[in-house]
């Protein structure tokens, strides 16, 4: 049920969050909106020399009340609101239809959409719905049985959810072919650390978890006695789990989560985790996958035989169940929100219609987002988007060619992966055909499934032929970006190429520091310390002279230092290694879109707009970017799992290393703000 980047890929935001929308149900015309950046925002009894981030946004900061079905509020949070608003208009209207054509994407969104919106069929059914998964679960007798269900079952959409991650994808060293790739999986908490925790957020969160266990196994049937003692058994298998498993920072590097191996080898490393048997039931034959982590999947097969098989069915049966609480009764809802809670500090759930938008577009996503591209994605924002993707290349051009601690072998590499970069704006050329799903409205949990046995099949069908480069790995409504290492994109959907990011007749300053930040961004992913190690086809090879990467080592070095110096929580501190990437594509698109705003003939002007001059205009559309308030469970989760920074971070980080904020706002000697020479850090 849950869809995923692939593995890698780099994202201006943690996670992609909505999709898109399609013909023949919606709204038309086109939406005029308003070209100001947000003055009132600001606090100008702040300087901005002293922290930028405060003066951008502080009397916001000051005024704004996160909602209480809401983790974080601010740019994104708005833009997420007027997407799904208008993505509700469209499913409204597509539910409401009077008999459309069977299969059509108007009539297969509307009736998916209109399944999650049956709360009365929903409470009736309860737990019913899965009735055959659990008898499955309940069947098992031997580690045999169990690897059948994982597997065999699946195909048909009713398999429980595997101890371990797998998806298709190209291979890391040759990406014209696509690979089968397990990794590390099967835990129901974040990372590794949080189950060995140390300190009272930590142990918080596992205390709401050992409840989500034993509610939702005693709301299976059993006894609160039996429930408690397998709570227990779940909970020491998933730290044996977790104990060889990889920490987020570890999970970063490409180089170190490749191997390569023969269905054999793959079998004589995990023998009772039968690769062979798994393969034969997904209907693939391969001879080589690409195992993420070898040692979790050794230590898994090890738990395969130590650990009584009664235990396995009692974590199968709590991950199939907890895995469904968004499509079961409100009991089962209920308590997996209570422990969201613990890591996200939400107050009340998501208003049932939000939660239904956001499952259709995370399941018919390319149905639901050719309507929204329709709507709500103009030609001349492709057009306009597509000309700013062609200046902020040529803008880092520049930068490659300027740069002192780059030889010209290394120059004139980097350079042609630069020129490489396919550029995806909007919406995909090619739409996905669902057409062939049996969904209806009677059961919300049975479209799920017909769609997950759509999406596995379509997934296994992707082995053995050509890459498809022109795929998307999210839907068009979403607010967010990515760029794809594997394929040497980067990739804007349409969801966020409007305001605050994107102002269809706004002035190059707002335009090139908010959404030319996000272009920079994702370039800048091509060239931080993963996408370097992968050439202009998206293979993971060098193309640095060993001098070059030396030095390019030492930079991003000085990047991890840097934010490993800020608090975000009393003694809390952001972890540089982690958030390493995306600070380089922060501080190298921030100054690339610069560079490329300086490029055009409004950075020259003296004309003054409400006061602030362009280089003005630039910097500030660049922080309020980044405007928001996040509530502090979710923030220290975010710390502890999130590649990115806190968005007050994303802002003096950069802005501090740049000579150009400087000038732009006078900053000087004891300014916050300021940072000594020798201190900035420079690497793109």
């Amino acid at each position: 049920m849950r869809t995923q980047l692939i593995p890698g890929t780099c994202t201006i935001l943690a996670a992609a969050i909505l999709g898109g929308a399609i013909s023949s149900c919606g709204p038309s015309g086109r939406q005029a909106y308003n070209r100001t950046l947000d003055l009132a925002a600001r606090d100008t009894t702040v300087s901005p020399a002293n922290d930028f981030f405060d003066y951008a946004n502080g009397s916001w900061l000051k005024k704004a009340v996160i909602p209480a079905d809401k983790t974080a509020w601010g740019t994104f949070n708005i833009m997420l609101d007027t997407v799904a608003n208008r993505l509700k208009t469209i499913l409204d209207s597509c539910s409401e239809l009077k008999d459309p054509a069977k299969g059509s994407p108007a009539r297969q969104i509307g009736d998916l959409y209109a399944s999650q919106m049956d709360s009365t069929a929903i409470e009736q059914a309860g737990l019913s719905p899965l009735r055959r998964s659990l008898d499955q679960i309940d069947s098992v007798a031997s580690v045999g049985d169990i690897i059948r269900v994982i597997s065999v079952d699946e195909m048909e959409g009713y398999g429980a959810p595997a101890p371990f991650g797998r998806a298709v994808y190209p291979d890391e060293k040759n990406s014209l072919t696509e690979r089968l790739h397990f990794f590390q999986g099967g835990m129901g908490l974040p990372a590794k650390k949080y189950y060995f925790p140390t300190d009272s957020a930590g142990k918080a969160v596992m205390a709401s978890y050992r409840e989500l266990i034993t509610t939702l196994l005693t709301l299976s049937g059993e006894t609160a006695a039996g429930a408690e003692k397998h709570t227990g058994e779940i909970i020491a298998l998933e730290t044996k789990m977790a104990a060889a498993s990889k920490t987020p920072v570890e999970l970063r590097d490409p180089v170190a989560n490749y191997h390569p191996m023969t269905v054999g080898e793959m079998d004589r490393l995990a023998p009772r985790l039968k690769a062979s048997f798994i393969l034969s039931a997904y209907g693939v034959t391969v001879d080589t996958v690409v195992i993420g982590q070898p040692e979790f999947f050794k230590s898994l097969s090890g738990l395969l035989a130590t650990v009584p098989v009664p235990v396995w069915k009692e974590y199968l049966k709590f991950h199939l169940i907890d895995g469904w609480n968004n499509a079961l009764s409100s009991p089962f809802f209920d308590a997996r929100f209570k422990f969201s809670q613990a890591l996200t500090g939400r107050k009340t759930p998501k208003p049932r219609w939000r939660r239904a938008c956001e499952m259709v577009d995370r399941n018919l996503g390319d149905a639901l987002g050719k309507l929204y591209v329709e709507d709500y994605f103009p030609a001349p924002a492709k057009a306009y988007m597509e000309h700013m993707v062609d200046n902020i290349r040529a803008a880092f051009a520049r930068h490659i060619q300027a740069l002192d601690w780059m030889s010209d072998s290394t120059k004139a590499k980097a350079l042609d992966k630069l020129a490489a970069i396919v550029k995806k704006i909007g919406y995909p050329d090619k739409w996905k055909d669902y057409s062939s799903i049996a969904i209806g409205r009677k059961s919300v949990v049975e479209n799920l499934r017909h769609i997950d046995v759509w999406r596995t099949r379509y997934e296994f069908n992707k082995l053995g032929k050509p890459v498809d480069r022109s795929e998307w790995f999210m839907t068009p409504p979403t607010v967010n970006a990515y760029y794809n290492p594997l394929m040497n994109d980067i990739n804007f959907p349409a969801g966020i190429l409007s305001p605050p990011f994107y102002f269809q007749n706004g002035d190059d300053a707002v335009n090139y520091g908010a959404i030319g930040l996000v272009i920079g961004h994702e370039m800048t992913h091509g060239f931080d310390d993963q996408g370097s190690k992968f050439d202009k086809y998206g293979n993971m090879k060098n193309w640095w002279t060993a001098a070059d990467k030396k030095k390019f080592d030492a930079h991003a070095a000085l990047i991890v230092s840097q934010y490993d110096d800020y608090v975000v929580q009393d003694s809390v501190y952001l972890n540089g290694k982690l958030t390493e990437g995306e600070n380089i594509a922060d501080n190298g698109g921030l100054a690339i879109a610069y560079t490329a705003f300086q490029m055009t003939p409004e950075a020259h002007k003296d004309t003054l707009i409400d006061g602030l001059t362009p280089d003005q205009r630039f910097f500030l559309a660049a922080a309020q970017v980044w405007k928001g308030k996040v509530r502090p469970e979710l923030e220290r989760t975010w710390i502890n799992t999130d590649p990115h920074s806190p968005g007050k971070y994303r802002v003096i980080g950069p802005m501090s290393n740049m000579p150009a904020f400087y000038r732009a706002f006078h900053v000087k000697p004891g300014d916050g703000m300021y940072r000594p020479d020798s201190t900035r850090v420079k690497i793109w």
